[in-house]
């Protein structure tokens, strides 16, 4: 999960719904409520495609808002639920923000419906249960996720548009996501989407292991065939770079490889072979950080 600053305009196809979505929102029509508009279904030259969908994908480059692993068929998942609210049965969900551009993320299926997040959605302050209206009518400054009304909620799902996920969660060189930070947001969060299952442990725990790998065969180059102190150097440091790539927002995973940069000792140096390969790696990465290298 990486904080997304990038929201764009609200697609026109979900501009095209604005009567039937304040329809749903006044009335409490939740029946309906349709996939096809909150997907952008259209048919373009023949082809079925689904445009908010593609802008959510071009958003959060192909990967899960929640996870990040990389998905060429997110859902459009809606962050607040849009018809009902798990374990609260006298909230009829957030129907007025069925069609709220802000409001939808890209899921996979893990995350959202199959084991993850589905309709929960706790809060530490108290739910908003009604359509927000000023004169009759649907006050739409007010279903913005950023609205105060919304924030006063305080959700305990993160929410990679108003959240820094750095801030409540952290990983172990096991890849195993941890709270951390105020609140509960973190826990809760890890909970509800599942987040340390089985796959996302796996790879997140490789991009650890290839990390140390790379630095190994550094040093195995330098003791079997070089020995050129300055070769090492430079190897490291186009390991470092590389490192520095995968901390990209467009990079899977990449909240995972910015642990394992900010911790670089911890997570590749402590697992060395020797003494003096740990020493040298931990020099060496100094002299990269401070600009030496």
């Amino acid at each position: 999960m990486i904080a997304n600053n990038r929201r764009t305009a609200r697609p026109q196809s979900l501009m095209d719904a604005d009567a039937a979505w304040k329809d749903i929102a006044l009335n409490a029509n939740k029946d309906e409520i349709k996939a096809s508009v909150y997907k952008g279904t259209k048919t373009i030259n023949g082809e079925k495609r689904q445009l908010v969908r593609e802008e959510l994908i071009e958003m959060y480059y192909g990967k899960c808002a929640y996870c990040e692993n990389k998905e060429l068929k997110p859902e459009v998942e809606h962050y607040r639920p849009k018809k009902r609210v798990t374990g609260k049965p006298d909230h009829p969900g957030y129907y007025w923000l069925c069609y709220e551009w802000t409001n939808l993320l890209p899921s996979c299926r893990y995350c959202n419906t199959e084991g993850g997040k589905g309709n929960h959605f706790p809060v530490a302050g108290t739910h908003v249960k009604a359509t927000p209206k000023v004169n009759n009518r649907l006050d739409e400054a007010e279903c913005k996720i950023d609205s105060q009304t919304l924030l006063d909620e305080k959700p305990y799902l993160l929410n990679p548009e108003t959240d820094d996920p750095t801030r409540f969660i952290r990983f172990n060189r096991q890849g195993k996501a941890i709270a951390k930070g105020p609140g509960e947001k973190g826990r809760h969060t890890i909970k509800m989407c599942n987040l340390n299952r089985d796959n996302l442990l796996y790879l997140r725990q490789k991009i650890t292991h290839d990390f140390r790998e790379r630095v190994e065969d550094q040093f195995t180059l330098y003791f079997a065939v070089n020995k050129d102190i300055n070769v090492l150097r430079a190897g490291l440091k186009t390991v470092f770079e590389r490192l520095d790539q995968h901390c990209a927002d467009t990079e899977p995973f990449a909240l995972m490889a910015r642990h394992i940069r900010h911790g670089f000792n911890t997570f590749i140096a402590n697992q060395l072979s020797t003494p003096i390969q740990k020493d040298f790696a931990k020099a060496i990465r100094k002299e990269y950080v401070d600009g030496v290298l």
